[in-house]
């Protein structure tokens, strides 16, 4: 019996699985096949394989991070503020229902949507976008520069939504449409950038943590507790993962 995206993060074999691959990937190995050599050991499905991608980072991954993330919303008064509108609006969503969200090795919450719902089940009304933009609006920041992935459904439509909202509420900025969010972003020089896009992250000059703020600010306090799922403080031993880093194959190692 397949189990949902909740059981699986908590299931125990998933969770040796983590630590051996965080044991992996902190030595250099390359994510993708030691995602691929972890999940076979442990007889993983398509599910959980994705769910491992999805939550591990390394060390190395996390120091570059961390080094550019803006600390204190403080520090984001008058900034422009370039926004991976999809990809924050879905944590959001998910935040707003009270879906299973993962605090990952990055310190960066992040949510399973995709792993629970299809794209259909998103409301995109005038209500949930409007509370979405409000809470950037606190932020302080100069513009708000949303941006939209082209190939989504109605992108066109959404944008022109969050462009009335934005002039209803005399809030500087735009909402664009572009075929590729991820390149804009990652290419983006100046300004703070909001995503919780792993390339993205890697490759900007600054980035803020909306969706932790979003947490602490709005939800924290009444959010259900097995809804949260902290993957940021799991650690390995060697002890645990020395057997099977033992087994894998050096060839695969940059």
């Amino acid at each position: 019996m397949l189990r949902s995206p909740e059981e699986t993060l908590k299931n125990l074999t998933f969770i040796k699985a983590y630590y051996d691959l965080l044991f992996l990937v902190d030595r250099g190995y390359p994510q993708q096949s030691a995602v691929s050599f972890v999940s076979n050991h442990y007889l993983l499905n398509k599910q959980a394989n994705q769910l491992l991608n999805r939550i591990i980072f390394s060390k190395h991954e996390i120091s570059i991070i961390s080094e550019k993330t803006i600390p204190d919303i403080k520090l984001l008064d008058s900034c422009d503020l370039h926004i991976d509108g999809y990809n924050q609006f879905i944590t959001f969503f998910s935040l707003k229902n009270q879906d299973t969200i993962i605090l990952c090795r990055d310190e960066i919450l992040r949510d399973i949507f995709s792993f629970l719902h299809s794209k259909k089940d998103l409301y995109f009304d005038n209500s949930y976008l409007t509370s979405f933009i409000l809470t950037f609006n606190q932020l302080n920041s100069a513009n708000l520069i949303f941006y939209l992935d082209k190939q989504w459904s109605h992108s066109k439509k959404h944008a022109e939504a969050i462009n009335s909202i934005l002039h209803k509420h005399d809030i500087s900025g735009e909402c664009l449409v572009t075929q590729n969010v991820d390149k804009r972003l990652r290419d983006q020089q100046s300004g703070v950038v909001v995503s919780h896009d792993r390339a993205v992250l890697m490759s900007s000059n600054q980035h803020f943590r909306y969706t932790n703020w979003l947490y602490k600010v709005f939800f924290e306090l009444d959010y259900e507790k097995s809804k949260f799922i902290d993957f940021k403080s799991f650690n390995y031993s060697y002890n645990q993962s020395s057997k099977l880093i033992n087994s894998y194959p050096l060839s695969l190692k940059t």
